[in-house]
């Protein structure tokens, strides 16, 4: 990922990103496209690795066991105009806030494992879910069937904070204050990305 300087966010930084955004876009390749397909994931930095799972009728599986895959992660983001600027020939541009994931995918098809995967995700994402304790129920198990999990050898983290770093501090004033007064929730986010930014 081309990443500024000014925009590089450190591992750390990024981690915490990526574990208040547990939604990304999976991309691989084949030798004629790109694949992509939007998961939820858990990533565990203490061992480096995502755990995620797809349909099985999706064909993307197919393509990734034993293969570099990308798990791109994206935050807010907010279109900044010129004129917030103050300034004469200045151009429009976008801030924003994103991460990847780089990693080795193998595809678990084993079913003890897959059940861990799932037990993993649910506990996760909704910690009170009686769901997992179900797990030897015939509804579960033909879930189970439908789904295919997959784990990532994480091999690089990267992280972007585009948040007009590279301006000078009045003019990134008046980009947070446009932004804090848009009725888009995400520009407020933004805004408070930068805010943070610059008290660092």
């Amino acid at each position: 990922m081309y990443i500024p300087k000014p925009f590089q966010m450190t591992e750390p930084e990024a981690i915490d990103f990526i574990l208040s955004n547990s939604f990304g876009m999976l991309i691989s390749s084949t030798a004629d496209y790109p694949l992509t397909t939007h998961v939820p994931f858990v990533f565990d930095p203490a061992s480096r690795t995502v755990i995620t799972h797809v349909a099985r009728a999706n064909p993307h599986w197919h393509q990734v066991d034993g293969r570099p895959v990308t798990l791109a992660v994206s935050g807010p983001h907010a279109y900044i105009s010129p004129t917030w600027y103050g300034i004469d020939a200045s151009v429009p541009t976008w801030n924003y806030v994103t991460a990847q994931i780089q990693g080795v995918c193998r595809v678990v098809d084993d079913h003890e494992e897959l059940e861990q995967i799932l037990d993993r995700t649910v506990r996760y994402f909704d910690p009170t879910s009686g769901l997992p304790s179900r797990a030897g129920e015939s509804f579960y198990q033909t879930m189970m069937k439908a789904i295919v999990g997959l784990r990532i050898d994480v091999t690089q983290i990267e992280g972007a904070a585009k948040l007009s770093q590279n301006k000078a501090e009045e003019v990134r004033q008046r980009v947070i204050e446009r932004l804090q007064s848009s009725d888009a929730a995400m520009d407020r986010d933004v805004a408070r990305w930068m805010e943070a930014v610059r008290r660092r």
